[in-house]
């Protein structure tokens, strides 16, 4: 082996722990910024199909229901009528 080629293996042992180091943040921080764009990409496709689902159900047909409640309201005053006598 060359004396360069010798140098630079004692130069990297010499500085193994920055360097494993520096590559341990390095893959943290990859896994940190892919979380981080599936969570987008995660909540993006789920507010797009709430979306659609709102838009699809807008006019849902039990939203639109009434009740005539007169008939109970009779049956409760005819109630509290015949207590009173």
């Amino acid at each position: 082996m060359s004396q360069a080629k010798v140098d630079h293996n004692k130069e990297l042992k010499k500085n193994r722990k920055k360097i494993v180091k520096k590559q341990k943040r390095g893959l943290v921080l990859e896994k940190v910024a892919v979380t981080l764009i599936l969570i987008a990409i995660v909540c993006w496709i789920g507010y797009s199909a709430y979306g659609l689902y709102e838009e699809a159900h807008a006019d849902d047909p039990l939203e639109a229901i009434s009740i005539d409640l007169s008939a109970t309201e009779d049956y409760i005053a005819g109630l509290t009528e015949s207590e009173a006598e």
